[in-house]
Parts: structure tokens; C-alpha cells; sequence
């Protein structure tokens, strides 16, 4: 850009791109000089201008870490070498992994997807972002991106303000169920409503501030789990459900009986989330402990419990 000349207000602006060395070096120093030429056919006139800036090194936060085999299925908790299935919800664990936000929870950006960096945290699986639903300085819950079906593996790396983890491997399949649980843990009981209500299948009055009792023997339950792979039609990563059905139907029981499956599928509106609506069966046991299995294509879940009543 022609500047101006010498002695008046204004100049001229340069812009050009600059990469950082992968490495610090220490402080950096930009040399800069300019030409400041009047046209005039000669040198009489024209002016060479020169200046220098000093940009000192960034101080460098703590180095993530993740530990070999602590990335698992959010739901089901199984540990490595468990499988994790492409659009789950995986939780990772380590230390340094966000800025130190105690808990910094995640929003949707303006393409309508969940949101890849989060409190100075970003995670890739084999080069791939990862929607981002909280980040922690121990803990982060991602969803493990669509672009993986196929794979067997994954390389997992978590960034955090520049600074990346050592690269861990997760195994990959097709489908790797994870019910969730009340505990959290993928233990005891399960994630189990009656449909169409807010009311938890587990012992009337055994969680505090929530609607809870039995399930009737006929009546239909969701089943809310992670991990049953890919959709019809197929959901992009990061992409609200509009209540896919998965590619291939799960099946379930409940107390070792075949329950009817009604819907099999994500979760309308939820990002990474699966539910199952189903029948519980007519001879299922009456009790505060009923176990509920979810297989898919061979894949099976955790076992989770329920309570049913006549």
C-alpha cells in the first residue's frame, strides 16, 4: 500500500502472516523497513524508514494430561480397552484439562451445532474436533465424532491454550452401549422413566426432589443409554437429534425376558444421546432390582435395574 510522505500524519499499513515456530524460542523481534519513494525519477525526496518491535515469549500453562485408558463411555463406565461407538458421549480423565474453570459448561455455536472449544479446552479424535458438553481440570464429557464409524481405533488429544496432551489410543466399534445410571458410575439404577413422564422406574420416594415409582408390568419405559452408533438417516456430529431411529434395532430385556421394542433411536433435541422406549414384559419379577440389559449387533450394555409392579 502507498504510504504517505515524509513529515505528514498517516503512513502506510503492511499485513502479512506470520507462523510461530512449534518450539518457543524466547523472545521474538520483528525488523521492518520501508521504501517511501515520491515518483519522481530520482532518489531526491525519498526516504528509507525502518522500526523494530519486541514481542516477549508467552508464558506456557500446564501440559494436559490424559492417562492411557481414561477415556470411556459416559455412560457405562467400562473400562479399557471397552470400545467406544462413533456419536456417543465419552467422559475423559486427567489433570489441566480446561483453564481452570471449575466447571465450565458448553452451549450450541452459531451453525446450530455443540460448540468445539470450550474454557480454552479443544479435543480431537484422529484429527477430528469434538463437540465439547463441559470441561473440568479433571474431567471433560465429549462426543465422540460420527467421522470415526469404520475405524477401529482413535487417537485422542486434548488441547488446552496451545498446550496438547500426550496422544491416547481408544478402540472404535460400531456400537458400544453405555445405560446410563442415577449414580453416574453406570451401576445400580438405571436411567429409566416411565414414558412420557418425568417419573424415574425405581422405589417410590428413594431419590429426593424427583417423582419416583415402580414400573407396571405392561407399561412402557425409556430407556435413556449412549453408544448405538450411527443413525437413519445419518446425524451429523455436534447436530441435535430429530429423533433418528439407529441403523441397526437394539434389543432388550428386562429381568432375562425379551421386552418389546418400540423405538430405538436418539434422543429429540440431545446431542450424543440414545433412548429405547419398550414394553416391560407381563411375567417380569416384582421387585426394587429388576436388571435391564441393551444389546445391539451383538454389543451389550451394562446392566442397569429398574423397579417393577404388578
Amino acid at each position: 500500500t502507498a504510504g504517505t510522505r515524509n513529515g505528514t500524519s498517516g503512513g502506510a499499513n503492511f499485513t502479512f502472516n506470520w507462523t510461530a515456530p512449534n518450539t518457543s524460542t524466547g523472545t521474538v523481534i520483528f525488523h521492518a523497513a520501508g521504501n517511501a519513494a515520491n515518483g519522481g525519477g530520482t532518489e531526491n525526496g525519498d526516504r528509507i524508514y525502518s522500526t523494530s518491535v519486541t514481542i516477549p515469549a508467552q508464558v506456557a500453562g500446564p501440559v494436559p494430561t490424559v492417562a492411557d485408558g481414561a477415556t470411556v463411555n459416559n455412560g457405562s463406565f467400562a473400562l479399557h480397552p471397552a470400545p467406544l461407538g462413533p456419536g456417543s458421549i465419552a467422559a475423559i480423565f486427567g489433570g489441566n484439562l480446561n483453564d481452570g474453570t471449575a466447571v465450565c459448561t458448553s452451549s450450541f455455536g452459531g451453525d446450530g451445532k455443540l460448540i468445539t472449544s470450550l474454557c480454552g479446552t479443544s479435543v480431537t479424535f484422529d484429527g477430528v474436533a469434538a463437540p465439547l458438553f463441559f470441561t473440568s481440570p479433571g474431567q471433560l464429557a465429549v462426543q465422540v465424532p460420527y467421522e470415526m464409524a469404520g475405524k477401529a481405533t482413535a487417537s485422542v488429544v486434548v488441547t488446552v491454550n496451545g498446550q496438547s496432551s500426550t496422544p491416547r489410543t481408544v478402540f472404535i466399534d460400531t456400537a458400544a452401549p453405555g445405560i446410563f445410571t442415577l449414580s453416574q458410575d453406570g451401576k445400580g439404577a438405571g436411567a429409566v422413566l416411565i414414558a412420557n413422564s418425568d417419573i424415574l422406574a425405581v422405589p417410590t420416594g428413594s431419590v429426593a426432589g424427583r417423582n419416583t415409582r415402580p414400573a407396571r408390568r405392561g407399561e412402557i419405559v425409556t430407556i435413556f443409554l449412549t453408544g448405538l452408533g450411527v443413525t437413519s438417516p445419518a446425524l451429523g456430529t455436534g447436530v441435535p437429534s430429530a429423533g433418528q431411529t439407529t441403523a441397526t434395532a437394539a434389543t432388550v430385556t428386562i429381568d432375562g425376558l425379551p421386552a418389546q421394542v418400540l423405538f430405538s433411536g436418539t434422543a429429540p433435541g440431545f446431542v450424543g444421546l440414545n433412548q429405547i422406549n419398550v414394553t416391560v414384559p407381563a411375567t417380569a419379577t416384582i421387585g426394587n432390582s429388576v436388571p435391564v440389559v441393551v444389546t445391539l449387533g451383538g454389543k451389550v450394555s451394562n446392566t442397569v435395574t429398574m423397579a417393577v409392579s404388578q
